[in-house]
């Protein structure tokens, strides 16, 4: 089972009832009793922020306490990741990621400030995909033209990524599949160290 399908199914268990306290609707008795920070590990503005921003004030509205975004942008996530990692696993400091932080970075890059396994998932808040959208006039018609015209002519075709690992993927892919990826979010706690 690779990390990313045991993540999955970690949110799907403790979202699907796989305990009575995963499907109560009420916030746990005595938390939070202090603002929590949410770091980001994206810039400020970007899709991972926004969307952060927005749970954050739901969460707030919810639980009576301030959710704060803390971004710390840098080196595709790895720096507000390996932030969370260091700290105190008390449930006051959340990770707000896309699962390629903590299932890909580990991969792409040759050290990362964290270990992805003493992270637990909480929830997934979103998940989408990853549109390759060409000009009307653009001869292709569909992925394999594309990537047929970025075979045929080198270096003539440009389109922007949004990091390191997506460039990877779509090396990877462009010579049998779509360079499209599913990008999903998550919501993670340091887990408690034994």
């Amino acid at each position: 089972m690779t990390r990313l399908s045991l993540m999955v199914s970690l949110i799907a268990l403790a979202l699907g009832g796989g305990g009575t306290q995963a499907a109560s609707p009420e916030p746990a008795k005595g938390w939070p009793t202090r603002p929590v920070r949410v770091v980001v590990g994206f810039g400020a503005g970007g899709v991972v922020d926004v969307l952060g921003r927005y749970v954050c004030e739901k969460l707030a509205k919810y639980n009576g306490q301030a959710f704060v975004i803390d971004n710390r942008p840098g080196a595709g996530g790895n720096i507000g990741a390996g932030i969370v990692a260091r700290a105190n696993p008390d449930g006051y400091q959340l990770l707000y990621t896309p699962g390629s932080v903590l299932t890909m970075n580990p991969s792409l890059y040759s050290k990362v400030p964290f270990d992805a396994d003493s992270f637990a998932p909480v929830s997934l808040l979103a998940d989408m995909a990853v549109l390759l959208v060409v000009h009307a006039k653009n001869p292709a018609k569909n992925i394999g033209e594309f990537i047929g015209a970025t075979k045929r002519d080198p270096g003539k075709v440009f389109f922007p990524l949004p990091g390191r690992a997506a460039r990877c993927i779509c090396r990877s892919n462009c010579s049998s599949a779509p360079p499209v990826s599913p990008s999903s979010m998550f919501l993670t706690r340091v887990a408690a160290r034994p």
